[in-house]
């Protein structure tokens, strides 16, 4: 919502300045309050963690421990359902964490190298922006397979389907012209950044889109053709015959002249 949203007058609402809790969210009226309502006691909550375990003899991997298991779930449930926090926050809450982890001292293990797993000489601490880009990304298993109201609501503000997303490459959710929220938006490119840095083997490549894939272009662009698009060609596997041979472009080219698209 915006605050044009809340304050239109088609509505006929009068909103007093209150903030109310529903499901564990605190709101406001105010949506510049949203943030420190609820990302700022969950600081004070972690400050409060970190006390009550710095003083125990703990080595790093026993503090990583307590880090993943007490202190980074206090944020879950508010990375799932608002935006982001600032950067600012994150600053400070993993400087909070850091500090716990060496116990105030300077650093042994760099941040790159402590993430990685125990053979690469890591402690498999966590790398708190890849996990927050993880926890907005599982909103798109909801997308796919739930069947709920509450996504028409999102159609609705996008102004297409969302069943056209999955059809077509990473390219685009850039054309999309309709403005959409920042939560949704982080959504997106959470999914966008996973996408990308997943590697493919040779058979994923078959089911890569073919509309709108930044890894297949004409003059150094991706690219859309309605037609081709219509009568049912979407992804590479669509381009070749059942013993595996390329279509070729002249039985392309009767396929479209001979199906009629609505």
């Amino acid at each position: 919502f915006s605050k044009e949203v809340f304050h239109h007058s088609r509505w006929k609402l009068s909103w007093d300045n209150c903030i109310f809790d529903l499901l564990g969210i605190k709101f406001s009226v105010n949506l510049e309050e949203i943030e420190d309502l609820n990302y700022l006691p969950k600081l004070l909550e972690i400050r409060k963690i970190i006390n009550q375990w710095k003083l125990r003899k703990l080595t790093p991997i026993g503090r990583i421990t307590v880090i993943k298991t007490l202190i980074i779930p206090k944020l879950n449930h508010l990375i799932l359902t608002l935006p982001n926090p600032s950067n600012d926050f994150l600053k400070i809450f993993e400087n909070e964490i850091y500090q716990f982890l060496w116990l105030g001292k300077v650093h042994k293990v760099r941040k790159n190298t402590i993430v990685q797993d125990y053979y690469h000489g890591g402690l498999k601490m966590v790398d708190y922006p890849s996990f927050i880009t993880s926890l907005k990304a599982t909103w798109i298993k909801r997308l796919i397979y739930t069947e709920t109201k509450w996504i028409k609501l999102l159609e609705s503000t996008m102004e297409l389907s969302i069943n056209t997303i999955w059809q077509r490459g990473r390219d685009f959710l850039s054309l999309i012209k309709r403005p959409i929220n920042i939560f949704w938006k982080e959504v997106f490119t959470s999914w966008l950044q996973i996408d990308e840095k997943t590697p493919l083997n040779e058979t994923q490549y078959f089911h890569e889109h073919i509309w709108h894939n930044p890894q297949i272009t004409i003059d150094n662009k991706s690219f859309f053709f309605r037609s081709y698009y219509g009568v049912g060609f979407r992804f590479i596997d669509d381009l070749f015959n059942l013993n595996g041979t390329f279509i070729s472009f002249y039985a392309l080219k009767n396929i479209i002249t001979n199906t009629h698209i609505c």
